[in-house]
């Protein structure tokens, strides 16, 4: 085959693929137009996102077009074959190698100086994130980024790692020493089968190679399912960003680790963000920063809210269902809206945590699992569990209590039946009653039935926003540190459907201040009928999960603790 004919059929195999590509979106935008008209938006949002990579394929194409009709054009000016043949893929590896004038040669170039010893790192001025100017310039380092490195570069036996967060689309790029070579992947076989390389692999199915391979993925069976079951490769979950990581973004006073303290720093990430609105978004999303941050720099509150608001409509059980004991369905777009992953976090926490801040990583038993390794399915926060709940008590009353009271004794459901109960006990308690109740702190205490008074609620974000007696706080995150609710001056509240249900110490502590430890602290385990009579005195935990050898003396003397019977069936007799 001659090196004109070689061209051709390169030409030719990128032209098929810009016109199947350009169908793809006419197909697309037909569909976007019936689903605008419906107004599915879940849907539409999850178009919008295929849409996008599409376009930005068709770019790609219409680049590799571009390049082979030149490369045609010359070589029909051509009068003479050269001496050696360049094949295709060799000509366009040598054009791949980037000039050092181009924006991620500058990145590769600057970000090999950079000490990470700070919470916020910087790249030079003009320096881009991967080049790209919308990456910004700056990054904030989350303490799971050190955690995870560590995990990764101090492993001597796994080669591969699945990490589940969310990923950056890139084209190939290749980093060797002080050059950077770009092109498609199967231009770097050769380096992709050396033991020594590092392969990162952003959103798609990683190739099969020698080198070692980092895959970022999002929440998604089908990125990671088969990668998974390479010899020697092990999953690990990136946590929901926290609101003191949130905080940290848009506030002037960071934690320095180099001076050991909280500073005054001139340098934020999101200057443009109003704090008071970031905390709100926070208190319906969670800990998503591509809402609370970036979208909160330029889209109006009510615009951003009306998505989650859209999510809430369009979701139903037995979606939820589907996604409980395992990762979130890639095909339901709302889910990674109302509902988050949430994982284990090591027991050390950073040190520019403030005990006043609310701790709204999920404490999984961190000591039987090594970090990041275990998932929790969990609603964004309050404000969304309470819709959903409230939504599916108007609508499917009676198949939500049939789920219910059908999943008691069937094995994964836990996870869902208890954020399920939680919601509708938080209600049931705060609208006031007479309810059984039954002291743990002796054998076979008597059932006395003890009356509450409807309060009013009130959710909060940070303790010290707790300062109302009689009116029952919820936290905006649902896991606060070891109780879900309180009521001043004295009662805390625990919602479970599980028998062995420890004590926090550290979450205790964190309360001290707004306690009256002058009198009893009734700590009452809520539960349901068919846990009430079995439950027990638990055991005071340290953060990893394991007994607390010593108490402080006002836990060991005021401490009581109690269980108090909720039966959703007759809160949901008509």
């Amino acid at each position: 085959m001659t090196i004109a004919e070689e061209i051709k059929k390169e030409l030719d195999k990128a032209e098929k693929r810009l016109v199947d590509v350009e169908e793809k979106l006419k197909r697309l935008e037909k569909l976007r137009r019936g689903v605008e008209k419906e107004y599915y938006v879940g849907e539409l949002r999850n178009l919008e996102g295929k849409e996008e990579g599409l376009e930005k394929e068709k770019k790609e194409w219409g680049e590799e077009v571009r390049k082979w009709n030149e490369l045609w054009r010359k070589e029909c000016n051509n009068e003479k074959e050269p001496k050696h043949f360049i094949s295709p893929d060799e000509y366009s590896f040598k054009r791949m190698c980037l000039d050092e004038d181009t924006p991620l040669f500058k990145f590769w170039k600057d970000v090999q100086n950079i000490e990470i010893n700070k919470k916020i790192i910087s790249l030079t001025e003009g320096v881009y994130l991967l080049g790209e100017a919308n990456q910004g310039s700056s990054i904030f380092v989350r303490q799971c980024y050190s955690d995870l490195s560590k995990i990764i570069f101090d492993s001597d036996k796994l080669e591969n790692f699945c990490i589940s967060g969310t990923p950056v689309n890139q084209r190939p790029v290749f980093f060797h020493q002080g050059n950077i070579f770009q092109g498609n992947l199967d231009l770097f076989d050769n380096e992709l089968n050396k033991s020594d390389v590092w392969y990162l692999v952003d959103g798609h199915h990683p190739m099969k190679y020698e080198a070692k391979t980092i895959l970022v993925t999002s929440p998604q069976k089908e990125n990671y399912r088969n990668f998974q079951k390479w010899a020697g490769t092990n999953k690990h979950f990136m946590p929901v960003w926290t609101w003191d990581e949130i905080s940290a973004c848009i506030s002037k006073n960071i934690y320095d680790d180099s001076a050991g303290s909280l500073k005054v720093t001139s340098k934020v990430l999101y200057p443009k963000v109003d704090y008071e609105k970031a905390k709100k978004l926070f208190g319906m999303w969670g800990g998503i920063p591509r809402v609370v941050l970036q979208k909160a720099s330029t889209v109006p509150i009510n615009l951003i809210n009306q998505e989650m608001e859209g999510a809430i409509r369009i979701c139903d059980l037995d979606m939820i269902v589907k996604i409980i004991g395992d990762v979130v369905d890639p095909k339901l777009d709302f889910n990674n809206k109302v509902v988050h992953i949430y994982t284990n976090v090591p027991d050390e926490e950073p040190d520019y945590m403030d005990n006043n801040t609310m701790d709204v990583c999920k404490e999984l038993d961190v000591s039987s699992f090594p970090p990041y390794t275990q998932q929790l399915v969990l609603f964004a926060s309050t404000y969304v569990s309470e819709k959903i709940i409230n939504r599916y008590e108007e609508e499917k009353r009676d198949q939500l209590y049939s789920f219910l009271s059908a999943s008691k004794d069937q094995m994964g459901y836990e996870t869902l039946r208890g954020n399920i109960f939680e919601a509708v006990a938080h209600r049931i308690l705060r609208t006031g009653g007479v309810f059984e109740t039954r002291c743990l702190e002796y054998e076979n205490d008597e059932i006395k039935m003890e009356k509450f008074p409807r309060l009013e609620n009130k959710i909060f974000q940070s303790i010290d926003e707790i300062n109302t007696h009689n009116e029952y706080y919820q936290p905006q995150q649902k896991n606060f540190t070891s109780v879900d609710s309180l009521v001043l001056p004295n009662m805390l509240f625990q919602m479970t459907i599980n028998q062995d249900h420890g004590i926090k110490v550290k979450g205790l502590n964190d309360l001290i201040n707004i306690l009256d430890v002058e009198r009893e602290i009734k700590f009452y385990f809520i539960m349901p009928p068919e846990c009430f009579d079995r439950m027990k005195k638990q055991l005071f935990h340290t953060r990893k999960g394991e007994n607390s050898k010593r108490l402080p003396s006002w836990i060991k003397d005021k401490v009581k603790q109690y269980v108090l019977k909720v039966d959703l069936a007759s809160n949901y007799k008509s």
